[in-house]
């Protein structure tokens, strides 16, 4: 545990703290080390009293719909639920962060990122992790309709169209594209699609190489289904698609 809090409080991102957190970070050091990665401490040191302003101010917008989801976003994870202590938690951030950010406001999604992230850390702290995840990991393009052919969907699908083309073909012949599944997926970091250790295991390398890597792994996905995948036909090629996670 030393180990990891030098690395990650006294030093630059170096190769050795990079292959570690490709190894896995400790559960119990994942918000000392994202909020350092995306540094977020920096952040709240020199923003005391924002998140409380942002969550005080009103904002019938966005809580409207925001309470609309809230429901849905129930984890498997005993601090969440209609009962849970955390659950009002969720709403306060995803509030907050429409009031800091008007222009991108609350979009539907938000609500699993932000409930993963409150399983680590307190609101505040949730908070500006989130926001750091919107700006410095362009995670905003998931939110913003102007931003439908983003530079790394783009390359996810050249890089599908070079990597497997009889699947693509396969695909678009059912009346999809590939890359509505990988928005669907990455759109909410996988949180509703695998169990919650496989998602912040898949957070970890995410706070390394950005949002490029979800659609990585989404690529690394289809590349193992592509058989399967190929000998289904009709409504069982979406189907089937949808359950790969």
């Amino acid at each position: 545990m030393k180990e990891w809090i030098f690395l990650v409080t006294t030093i630059d991102f170096t190769q050795e703290l990079e292959s570690k957190i490709l190894r896995g970070i400790p559960n119990t050091l994942r918000a000392l080390v994202w909020t350092e990665l995306c540094h977020a401490n920096a952040i709240i040191a020199k923003n005391g009293g924002i998140y409380e302003h942002y969550l005080r101010t009103p904002n019938g917008e966005a809580d409207e719909p925001i309470s609309h989801d809230l429901p849905r976003t129930i984890l498997n994870h005993p601090r969440f639920g209609h009962e849970g202590s955390q659950t009002q938690s969720i709403a306060n951030v995803l509030h907050a962060y429409a009031n800091f950010d008007p222009n991108i406001g609350y979009a539907q999604g938000m609500g699993w990122v932000v409930a993963a992230l409150l399983i680590h850390m307190n609101e505040e702290t949730a908070f500006w992790v989130f926001v750091q995840m919107m700006k410095k990991y362009s995670l905003f393009k998931f939110f913003v309709r102007t931003e439908i052919d983003f530079e790394e969907l783009e390359r996810f699908k050249n890089s599908f169209r070079i990597a497997l083309p009889n699947l693509e073909t396969h695909i678009i012949n059912h009346g999809c594209e590939p890359s509505m599944f990988a928005l669907q997926w990455a759109r909410s970091l996988f949180v509703p699609v695998f169990d919650l250790a496989v998602v912040f295991r898949l957070w970890d390398i995410f706070f390394v190489e950005k949002i490029d890597f979800f659609f990585n792994f989404v690529l690394t996905m289809f590349t193992l289904e592509e058989e399967d995948i190929l000998q289904r036909v009709g409504p069982q090629t979406l189907v089937y698609i949808n359950q790969l996670p």
